[in-house]
């Protein structure tokens, strides 16, 4: 893929600058409303709004007197909130170390209530920001499909700024259920976060939330807490049946402290002469004083199933959906591999070529689930690293599994050079349902996979 040009933010269309500035600042009203409002709150402006439509002529309609009564009620509301003080509160929590894409989890909070005073009708909440994309992002990155817009969508990009910020929306998070916390008592609290993109997800706001006297606006508190969390959001992953590959074991040069449950280990096979070369820790010195010549022990070398997993992290115009879903293939074979009795490297080009080996005595399953919740597309380069990474490790290898997010000739060259060496190679194509031109190249021993159908396709392995 050829490099991006990164324009500077001078260089940018003056609309587009004050369009980004205004957008963020609707983000964050956006969020400050919806957060703090509660349902009964929502309940009352739509009265009001509904107020002002069926009351405009006073004449005909007493409707228009929800109107001040409504406006009211929020008025006394909003300065019930600001006179609330929130007693002193600390927090510590409890979190799990990784979490999976699309799947809820629960965490504990202790809470530690120093005051005189039994709080009701209060809530605890992680507060996550208002997922806005970063300046330069916005002004340099297009929209998939953006260039098929009409003009007025193009001039103020607004698909754009609802995409990258969709991106940026890692989690989703809710209140605690209401909660009575009595005067200097400590109490745990159960709350829950869905997380929505891989990556890192970080926990350093924690708030309560306490409703005003008439229960329309929620006012949050910034507790104290003596912790904060960092949670890997690991890939989402499918079901595959077991897996059996037919590829032949290869020799593992220094593969000694595998021996004990790896492939074939160094066996005594039996006694020869010495011959020059041989190493002198294998001489038996009890032989050579009978026969009087040297003698040495003859041992079978060790042989590894070494399976390899190849991400394709290239393609032009690589759709995220796909890219996200070859991810996603990739966790699912590295955690289904069983590793406790072979070998398997993780091979991809990020920043730079990277081989990640898991098994025992190596790397673990779960480190490798990191490096895939972290793995970005890659922006320059081309595929011929990954074909040279690929080919430098091919010695060692008896299975490999190449997952590819789109078909051309110089990964059929990839595949082929694989399968000359004996190398049992099972190759994936993924490719977006709405962009099917990967597919047109189908081949019988290439699987190809539209990203709806994924599940379904590795269910037959």
């Amino acid at each position: 893929m050829p490099a991006v040009h990164v324009a500077t933010y001078s260089q940018h269309p003056l609309h587009k600058r004050v369009l980004f500035r205004l957008y963020a600042i609707g983000a964050h009203l956006h969020q400050f409303v919806r957060v703090r409002t509660t349902p009964t709150g929502w309940l009352v402006l739509a009265i009001m709004a509904m107020a002002v439509v069926f009351g405009i002529d006073t004449n005909r309609s007493a409707a228009y007197q929800f109107f001040p009564l409504g406006l009211a009620m929020l008025v006394l509301a909003l300065l019930w909130n600001l006179a609330w003080r929130c007693p002193p509160l600390t927090a510590i929590r409890s979190c799990p170390r990784y979490a999976t894409v699309g799947t809820p989890f629960g965490y504990r909070v202790k809470l530690t209530h120093s005051s005189k005073r039994t709080l009701v009708n209060c809530h605890i909440r992680e507060w996550l920001r208002a997922p806005i994309p970063a300046r330069d992002t916005f002004l340099n990155t297009v929209e998939p499909g953006e260039k098929k817009r009409n003009i007025v969508d193009r001039f103020f990009v607004y698909y754009r700024w609802m995409w990258l910020r969709q991106k940026a929306h890692i989690a989703e998070t809710q209140p605690s259920a209401s909660l009575v916390l009595p005067s200097q008592t400590e109490t745990t609290v159960e709350l829950g976060i869905t997380p929505l993109r891989r990556g890192v997800l970080h926990l350093n706001q924690l708030r309560l939330l306490h409703s005003d006297v008439l229960g329309l606006f929620w006012s949050t508190h910034r507790l104290q807490c003596n912790n904060t969390a960092s949670i890997v959001v690991l890939p989402k992953r499918y079901y595959l049946p077991a897996l059996s590959f037919a590829g032949e074991s290869r020799y593992k040069t220094g593969g000694g402290s595998l021996s004990s449950s790896i492939g074939e280990s160094e066996e005594f096979m039996g006694l020869r002469e010495y011959q020059a070369g041989d190493p002198l820790k294998h001489i038996d010195w009890k032989s050579w004083a009978k026969q009087r010549k040297p003698i040495v022990k003859e041992y079978q070398d060790e042989f590894v199933p070494h399976y390899a997993l190849v991400l394709d992290t290239f393609g032009q115009g690589i759709e995220e959906t796909v890219f996200e879903e070859a991810v996603s293939v990739a966790a699912t074979f590295a955690c289904d591999l069983d590793t406790k009795e072979s070998l398997l490297d993780l091979l991809f080009v990020g920043d730079e070529a990277h081989c990640f080996t898991s098994g025992r005595g190596t790397t673990l399953v779960e480190k490798m689930l990191e490096i895939l919740a972290a793995v970005e597309p890659s922006c320059e380069g081309s595929f011929v690293q990954l074909k040279h990474l690929v080919q430098a490790h091919s010695r060692d290898l008896s299975t490999c599994i190449c997952i590819f997010t789109t078909w051309d000739a110089e990964r059929k060259k990839l595949v082929d050079a694989l399968r000359v060496q004996n190398i049992q190679v099972r190759a994936i194509v993924l490719y977006d349902t709405a962009h099917p031109f990967a597919a047109a190249h189908a081949q019988p021993d290439i699987d190809f996979i539209d990203t709806e159908s994924i599940q379904a396709k590795l269910a037959l392995w």
